[in-house]
């Protein structure tokens, strides 16, 4: 819940605002493709690295289930960090100016 109330004011918080709508409606469908795409592509993968690794007891490793969360888990902070960054170089909280 704390990454879609995060998302809900993203867009409004860094896009410039004459450029808001097209910035955002780019940003939506990214996002909106990325989660439709990566459902099927983190279960194969699941399913993969499952029967290469661990042929004899198909079905039964969840633990690749954590493994691959805390990747991503990694990544969003990871990418947090940079977007943080650039906002603390545009003004911060108090000044923030998008650039253009």
């Amino acid at each position: 819940m704390s990454f879609n109330s995060l998302m809900a004011s993203y867009g409004q918080r860094l896009f410039p605002r004459s450029l808001y709508a097209q910035f955002n409606s780019a940003m939506t469908m990214s996002y909106s493709l990325c989660m439709m795409a990566m459902a099927p592509l983190v279960g194969y993968a699941l399913d993969a690295v499952e029967t290469y690794c661990y042929p004899d007891q198909p079905g039964k490793q969840y633990f690749l289930v954590f493994v691959v969360g805390g990747i991503f888990a990694f990544a969003g902070f990871f990418m947090l960090m940079m977007v943080l960054r650039y906002y603390k170089r545009y003004g911060g909280d108090k000044n923030y100016e998008a650039p253009l």
